[in-house]
């Protein structure tokens, strides 16, 4: 994203990848935020010189679980957003004693799939809970350089959003869990009902996951 803008959309399939300042397109390890998977959209002086920072950038990976890690490789700042609303995200609690800020070389767990599912019983226990603020819980932003709570106001940021923990919502074994260790009480024919109605394929086209470029290895 440059401010407001959305510059570009990839769908990651592989464990690991690098996001740096390159322009190479992916090779199965790293994209380059100057490739031509990206389209530049604005010539801001903000955007540009941050463009220019960004240097290795970082390395993203996941688990078998759906947790995301992410360690930091570039000089310049990178900083999880959200650390200030956690009722809103699924992020650990060393994100939030780091203020959202990444150590070099310092792998931090920026997804925490438990988090998620303690987000999904805390919701659930109010009757008029909304699928969509749940699925926008399985995201995770971060940005270079600078942080802000507007989005305009920050020149380079990115929103990961994670389809294993998306691909959770609805699942009947979710919600059995969840009652298991104690976080629902009860599970009402209502509550299983509207559960099992929620809508994965549609929610990952309301995050344009269907106009996202698939850049994955034959393997």
């Amino acid at each position: 994203m440059e401010k407001s803008l959305v510059c570009g959309k990839l769908y990651l399939r592989e464990w690991e990848v690098v996001l740096g300042d390159g322009s190479d397109t992916y090779n199965g390890t790293t994209i380059g935020v100057n490739s031509s998977e990206f389209e530049h959209l604005t010539e801001d002086s903000e955007c540009v010189d941050v463009f220019k920072s960004i240097g290795k950038g970082v390395q993203i990976n996941r688990d078998d679980d759906g947790n995301v890690f992410m360690t930091k490789l570039t000089d310049c700042d990178v900083i999880i957003r959200g650390h200030m609303t956690p009722n809103e995200n699924a992020l650990c609690d060393e994100v939030y004693a780091r203020l959202g800020r990444l150590d070099d070389k310092d792998q931090v767990k920026v997804f925490d799939v438990s988090v998620f599912k303690q987000r999904i019983a805390e919701s659930l226990r109010s009757s008029d809970w909304d699928a969509n603020v749940l699925a926008m819980l399985s995201t995770t932003s971060f940005s270079f350089v600078v942080d802000s709570a507007t989005d305009s106001a920050i020149p380079c940021w990115a929103c990961l959003i994670n389809l294993a923990a998306l691909d959770l919502l609805g699942k009947p074994e979710v919600l059995e869990e969840i009652k298991r260790n104690g976080q629902l009480s009860e599970i009402s024919e209502e509550l299983k009902t509207k559960w099992a109605s929620i809508d994965f394929c549609r929610m990952e086209e309301g995050y344009g996951v269907g106009d996202q470029k698939h850049v994955t290895r034959d393997d």
